[in-house]
């Protein structure tokens, strides 16, 4: 019995054997799988190769386009907001994602049009499924795989062969260098917080507006009239075209350059930027203009340079203006019209400068390592001041209406925004919130406390707030308005998450009367006489504030908005009579300002002998003012 089972065991063994290689003969006569790493037949490799080619035929002109054109792969999306002649756009894609997405799009759609199988007459080639492109741009190169499983039947004999997938990869550094070039804008957009390491007090700075006013401030007031006084009885005028521009572009062509990137080759500060005589110490200026990067990615090799537009050796320059001005010339602003024809011509020699600029140029960034990435911006000031928060340098959606823009329900993220008063960080109610994105502004809505449910009533403990959803927009801007308040404005970083409570301060303002103390030597009096006028100019840069009271008997006076906290003014008055300079005040005091507070008193220093005064004797005058008005007894005073 034993015997006969084993027997029996080899028998189905060896059937067993038998038949799988029957299968295995069968199957390998009719049917063979290949892939493109693996070894394919000489016959089918062409049509390997047509899909290959088709790809990288496709592919590698986009990648130069984008390249060289911001990472777009067109320029259908940007309108004519690029840089000129290069066609450089000023915006870029928000990420790699973004990038890849628009890619494979193009791509996708050339492959279906340059995949033509008709050629090869021996195959009968079936498609099993549609073509499936993914994208992925990574550091030093993109991979671009292919789904497309294809089976090939040869119809002399019925030999089928299988093609699943396809893959090409193309070196380059788009992706890298893309992501330097976000990193460059998101710092620009943003700004840098510089601290000031003897007050502490810090500020925020868009380097390369801060870059171009500084050329303005520093030539200041001989090359570019701008802000202060000067006494001189030299002629002041400028010629737009040919004296501001010509030294503007003197002054960015010696100081762009010496802008530095942390952690990238153009880290060091070029020699070009040191004193040749090493007297001075160029480099903690410039230190400011050191730009801090985020250090994930190596760049030691990546070299950033920026170039303005020139036009006949002169920055193109899309918007230069001057106020005041008239036409091409600018002069200084005049307190007084000398009665004398004579020194009217050589003009008098106090000249006061509260000249405001409006300065827009493109600029071109180029990030080189291997390949050069290129990118632009707008530089744009307005009143003196970086207008970043108008401009907006990162792609949003393709153009729609305000209305659908406004009203979009898909691509929304929800914020919670509470706006505080400055003062007391106590959130305010009834502010009204308003939300900008390139050209869109949308109206989201007021502060307000939450409400019990189907009530008006408001739910005790709950403070002013508003929470809506608001469009995608890459750094879109809070806009914050209230009666009383400076208005505020607040950038939605990519720091910010949905859902997330944004807080935006603002500045309480408070309404004040004025009163006059004219101290004339030893004589004091509170009025003015019919034929005299005041002028007095206020302001503080770093709270955006601006205000200015003209007045004379005639008219009514009317009350002026202060910051309310303690705050440094810029304050340049002056008193004439029959407009002639008989007195006035130039200081920086640091005035306290209540809530509560009803009247401010501005002094003035007079000498009404000046009235028959000639020139040199209101010069000398003029000229030990400031340093008078330092003194105590003629600070502001408020009064309850």
């Amino acid at each position: 019995m034993r015997k006969r089972g084993q027997i029996t065991l080899f028998i189905i063994f060896g059937l067993i054997i038998v038949f799988a290689a029957i299968f295995f003969i069968y199957v390998s006569s009719v049917s063979l799988f290949f892939q493109p790493s693996k070894v394919i037949p000489a016959n089918v490799e062409p049509i390997k190769n047509l899909i290959e080619q088709c790809l990288e035929d496709s592919a590698q002109p986009l990648i130069n386009h984008m390249i060289t054109h911001s990472g777009y792969t067109d320029l259908s999306t940007v309108g004519n907001n690029y840089f000129p002649e290069l066609r450089v756009p000023y915006s870029l894609p928000r990420n790699r994602e973004e990038m890849e997405i628009d890619l494979r799009d193009k791509i996708q759609s050339e492959l279906e049009t340059c995949i033509d199988f008709t050629q090869f007459e021996q195959f009968n080639i079936v498609e099993k499924r549609s073509l499936k492109l993914t994208v992925n741009i990574y550091d030093e190169d993109v991979t671009f795989s292919i789904e497309y499983p294809l089976e090939i039947i040869n119809k002399q004999n019925n030999e089928i062969i299988r093609l699943l997938d396809f893959k090409k990869i193309i070196q380059t550094k788009l992706g890298k260098l893309s992501d330097l070039a976000r990193n460059i804008m998101n710092k620009e957009n943003t700004g840098i917080t510089l601290t000031d390491p003897v007050t502490d007090e810090s500020r925020t700075i868009h380097f390369l507006e801060e870059m171009t006013l500084d050329v303005l401030r520093s030539g200041s007031n001989v090359i570019f009239p701008y802000e202060g006084m000067e006494f001189t009885t030299d002629r002041r005028k400028w010629s737009i075209e040919n004296d501001l521009k010509p030294e503007l572009t003197n002054g960015l062509w010696a100081n762009l350059g010496c802008i530095t990137y942390q952690g990238t080759a153009s880290e060091e500060l070029p020699i070009s930027c040191l004193d040749p005589t090493g007297t001075e110490d160029y480099s903690s200026y410039y230190q400011k203009f050191f730009i801090p990067l985020p250090q994930i990615l190596d760049y030691k090799n990546t070299k950033v340079t920026i170039t303005p537009k020139y036009k006949d050796e002169v920055i193109d320059f899309t918007e230069f203006s001057v106020s005041p001005s008239s036409g091409d010339n600018v002069e200084p602003i005049l307190l007084f019209e000398s009665r004398n024809p004579i020194t009217n011509i050589i003009a008098s020699p106090f000249k006061l400068y509260h000249h405001r600029y409006h300065i827009e140029y493109p600029v071109l960034f180029s990030l080189s390592e291997g390949d050069t990435f290129n990118f632009a911006t707008e530089i744009i000031i307005k009143d003196n001041q970086a207008d970043r928060e108008d401009e907006f340098y990162f792609s949003t959606s393709p153009a729609f209406s305000l209305d659908i823009f406004c009203k979009d329900e898909e691509d929304t993220t929800e914020y919670t925004v509470q706006a505080v008063d400055k003062l007391t960080g106590l959130a305010i109610r009834d502010v009204e919130i308003e939300y900008q994105c390139v050209q869109y502004v949308c109206d989201i809505g007021k502060t307000s406390p939450d409400l019990i449910p189907n009530t008006n009533i408001e739910r005790y403990g709950s403070f002013p707030k508003l929470t809506a959803n608001f469009p995608f927009c890459y750094n879109g801007v809070l806009i914050a308005n209230k009666e009383n308040y400076i208005e505020s404005t607040k950038v939605i970083s990519e720091d910010f998450q949905a859902r997330d409570t944004i807080k935006i301060e603002m500045t309480p303002l408070a309404k004040l009367d004025y009163e006059l103390v004219i101290m004339d030597g030893l004589a004091r009096r509170t009025t003015l006489d019919d034929n005299e006028t005041i002028l007095i100019m206020l302001s503080n840069t770093d709270q955006n504030y601006e205000e200015q009271i003209y007045y004379s008997p005639e008219l009514e006076k009317e009350q002026i908005e202060f910051l309310v906290g303690n705050y440094k003014y810029n304050i340049i008055a002056h008193l004439t009579k029959d407009e002639a300079v008989i007195g006035g005040f130039i200081g920086e005091p640091e005035i306290k300002i209540s809530r509560g507070d009803k009247t401010i008193v501005f002094s003035f220093i007079a000498d009404s002998q000046l009235v028959n005064a000639d020139e040199d004797t209101i010069a000398n005058f003029l000229a030990t003012l400031e340093e008078k008005s330092k003194e105590e007894i003629y600070q502001p005073i408020i009064k309850w």
